[in-house]
């Protein structure tokens, strides 16, 4: 009876063990080289990293700068090719950038996401808006009237317009 007990106690503990490594296998971080990781702690020497992740040949840092979360994309040889850092409100953006949009056809529209994208040629800020105008109660779960991305530079230039209604169920 001892003997079994132990056997059986023995097979247990066994299996944990593998299921236990295989899961972490499966849900390991990517793994990152070194000039990726150099890179982005030259970049960005006081984030906080919340992970890493591999995709198409690039690795994606999510981590948090200056209490914003952010994600930095570096291709498989190191170089940075863009970030994105997430702004909360509208009265985080630059001036320049702020009068643009509240001189654009959109000034009205409610403002569901903004993020500014930084890339070797230059800074861009990123709008998602929909004209709801703000009463979200109308549109909850049904998505807006219109909705737009757009993308403003530096100075305040609107330079790009993405429609984001995409077509209805019904109209396929």
């Amino acid at each position: 009876m001892k003997n079994s007990q132990k056997i059986i106690t023995l097979s247990i503990a066994c299996l944990l063990v593998i299921s236990s490594t295989a899961l972490k296998a499966a849900t390991a971080p990517a793994t990152i080289p070194g000039n990726v990781s150099n890179q982005f702690s030259s970049q960005y020497p006081g984030a906080t990293i919340k992970k890493w992740k591999a995709e198409k040949g690039n690795y994606i840092a999510e981590f948090k700068d200056n209490g914003r979360p952010a994600k930095s994309t570096y291709n498989g040889q190191g170089a940075w090719e863009k970030t994105e850092v997430e702004i909360r409100h509208i009265k985080q953006l630059p001036a320049a950038v702020s009068a643009g949009f509240n001189k654009s056809e959109f000034h009205n529209y409610y403002v569901e996401s903004i993020e500014q994208v930084s890339t070797p040629s230059g800074v861009q800020y990123v709008m998602e808006v929909d004209n709801c105008n703000g009463n979200k109660g109308i549109t909850e779960g049904f998505g807006g009237l219109d909705n737009e991305k757009l993308k403003f530079n530096g100075n305040g230039l609107l330079i790009g317009i993405t429609d984001l209604n995409g077509p209805d169920e019904d109209d396929i």
